[in-house]
């Protein structure tokens, strides 16, 4: 069984507090309506006791949790003093039909001390000319021609060759696993390898439709097989006859964890000690024993996580870890340089020790569902470079000496705390991250007038994502929102909650509170929320957002303007502009003003309605533009996938990226 906090059941109960405080925040509703809160309730409980048993068709269940999330955030975003009958009850029926959807996916009989069988690894399919082209003279030419690059090249396509035939795999995940190795230096080091790759014909680019650059790679099945003999020659990774990773990682020191191996088995405790690579490639039940990292001393690479995209298609890699207590001997890694644990289950926190990790480049915590809390003094990992907790619904705070990472480049998932803690990174703090380069912001209220100004200093930073959560209303106490002075903060008391109903049966009187889940981007995604007080709109400043910016993305921007200090004219750099939810933003024009971004996305705004004519007035320099679920705007000159292109001509590798990136 799953413990309380396992994502669903998590989930499931801070909507029950949500709902709670919709309820709480209407006032008095007639007795219809009370009827269905109360019937929506217990569905919601019903469901979250399922998941609690089960979890075998969570992801299918989560898909419905965002449809809820969102027309909870609907109820809560009007006013209660024009709030339409009419409205609230099209999305009481919306929530109940979604939960009834939920509750309709059966439930396996499970034994919970039964290892859960996992699918066998799908046999590779050669065509009739790649067999041919294996028993031809000119396979031994071409083997030549891979053990003749330069040891860097070679290194790098190794690595590729250990996914699944023509898997799309993420441009960046490579170039952490290349560094977290010593392949390469720095990122630009690998964006020159990954392009001297495609220059050659090894790997097959994939773009993304609105976008020019590669993000992504495929790999032919007969060049995989190829790379696999030299691989398997060179000592760099053992294969069997199948061409899978086996075992054996006597000779490689590399290890990767596939569907059929159970547990690592060491042949000697020299080869244990020695390893320095573990790559996850498609376990889905993690269970490793708990010394298990006493003696990894040499590992440098540690990839236990997710590395697909979670597209529709891959939405049953769910990965769970059954038994974290390993996690107890991360500071044993000293060496360690790459470490991710993206999109695993039953991680709460990381040990203290990981602060011993001074070497530790990547660390990758998204979609961590249960992390909790960071170590408190992460500051001490002094070389880190790349840091992503985005996605990880528990952690109300960053610790204070995050703004000690000096050498910090990359931050997904800066939660903006309770300003008043002294423990908690502030906003103000990231300007001592000089280096910093890309950064997205999650937020549950509005920016204070300081923030705004901090956010302005930060002159190298390239990317900004800031996503809100539900906006604190100003005739709501703000000590309750924030937790203030003898309160519990909102997160603590959420905590306590979902703690509380794994012991007791009857349920617990919650002191209602709001959290968000932000917009569904073609998969149920939700966002932590965090409280504050709030700013009043009149008394911002018109505040300068990074000079250098390239790409902004404001995600679940619930009011009719973009805000005063979003100002065009000072984002002179600014190429591409995405919004994402929102339910109330009706136009991106600003009198008298225009925007220098040539790629524009809008998706799941239902009140947008500029015109095409108007949108081009401010946007003169607009080559692309992408829409998804904007109800208004079906003029728009879009084709079916909802896209525009000033040229009349898509690259074909956009076309198949979209296909990919999009089902």
């Amino acid at each position: 069984m799953w413990p309380c906090s396992g994502s669903s059941v998590e989930i499931i109960s801070r909507l029950l507090m949500r709902l709670d405080g919709v309820a709480v925040a209407r006032g008095s509703l007639p007795e219809d309506f009370n009827d269905k809160f109360k019937n929506i309730r217990n569905e919601m409980v019903k469901l979250k006791s399922m998941l609690d048993k089960d979890t075998s068709k969570e992801n299918k269940a989560m898909e419905e949790l965002g449809q809820v999330a969102r027309c909870i955030d609907e109820i809560m975003s009007t006013d209660s003093k024009s709030l339409d009958p009419k409205f609230l009850e099209r999305n009481l029926e919306s929530i109940d039909k979604a939960l009834n959807k939920a509750l309709k996916v059966e439930v396996a009989e499970k034994d919970p001390q039964k290892v859960v069988p996992e699918e066998e690894e799908p046999p590779e399919e050669l065509s009739f000319a790649e067999r041919e082209i294996q028993k031809s003279s000119a396979w031994g030419h071409l083997k030549l021609v891979v053990d003749c690059l330069e040891q860097q090249l070679k290194k790098c396509l190794f690595t590729i060759s250990v996914f699944p035939p023509n898997a799309v795999i993420k441009k960046r995940l490579l170039f952490h696993w290349w560094m977290g190795e010593d392949i390469i230096k720095n990122i630009e080091d690998g964006k020159r390898c990954f392009d001297q790759l495609i220059a050659k014909g090894f790997i097959i680019p994939i773009k993304k439709l609105h976008c020019d650059k590669d993000h992504y790679c495929q790999i032919q099945t007969w060049i995989r097989r190829l790379l696999i003999d030299v691989a398997n020659t060179n000592a760099f990774l053992e294969y069997d006859e199948s061409g899978h990773p086996s075992e054996d990682y006597t000779r490689s020191h590399r290890f990767c964890l596939s569907r059929k191996h159970q547990l690592f088995k060491a042949t000697d405790e020299e080869a244990d000690r020695s390893l320095r690579t573990v790559y996850n490639i498609s376990k889905q039940y993690i269970e490793l024993p708990p010394d298990w990292l006493v003696n990894k001393t040499e590992m440098t690479t540690m990839h236990l996580g997710r590395w697909r995209e979670q597209t529709e298609e891959d939405k049953k890699q769910h990965i769970e870890v059954r038994d974290n207590e390993f996690l107890a001997g991360l500071g044993n890694c000293r060496n360690l340089k790459y470490l991710s644990f993206r999109g695993i289950s039953r991680v709460e926190k990381l040990p203290d020790s990981t602060e011993k990790l001074t070497k530790l480049l990547t660390l990758d915590l998204r979609a961590c569902h249960n992390l909790e809390k960071l170590p408190p003094d992460i500051g001490s990992i002094k070389r880190l470079q790349f840091l992503d907790v985005s996605e990880c619904y528990l952690l109300d705070h960053i610790p204070k000496t995050l703004s000690s990472l000096s050498e910090l480049e990359v931050l997904k998932g800066f939660v903006v705390g309770d300003y008043t803690n002294r423990n908690h990174c502030q906003l103000g703090d990231l300007g001592k991250l000089a280096k910093l380069r890309k950064l997205s912001i999650n937020t549950g209220r509005e920016f204070r007038n300081e923030e705004l100004k901090a956010i302005g200093t930060l002159e190298k930073v390239t990317t900004l994502i800031i996503t809100w959560g539900v906006v604190q209303k100003e005739s709501q106490p703000v000590a309750a929102a924030a937790g203030g002075a003898g309160q519990p903060s909102v997160q603590e008391a959420t905590k306590r909650e979902i703690r509380a109903e794994a012991s007791q049966s009857k349920q617990t009187a919650v002191a209602p509170t709001r959290d968000v889940a932000d917009s569904k981007d073609h998969q149920a995604k939700r966002v932590q929320t965090t409280r504050g007080t709030t700013t009043p709109a009149g008394s911002m400043p018109m505040q300068v957002l990074p000079p250098n910016l390239e790409k902004l993305d404001l995600r679940c921007f619930n009011k009719e303007r973009l805000p005063e200090w979003i100002d065009p004219e000072k984002l002179k750099k600014l190429e591409k502009l995405y919004l994402r939810g929102g339910s109330m933003l009706t136009s991106l024009t600003l009198e008298g003003k225009t925007w220098s971004a040539t790629v524009l996305r809008v998706r799941y705004l239902k009140k947008l309605e500029d015109s095409w004519s108007s949108l081009h007035s401010s946007f003169p320099k607009l080559q692309r533009v992408e829409k998804f679920n904007c109800e208004l705007l079906h003029k728009w000159p879009c084709d079916d996938e909802g896209f525009w292109q000033k040229e009349d001509k898509v690259g074909e590798s956009s076309k198949t990226a979209r296909k990919i990136m999009t089902k």
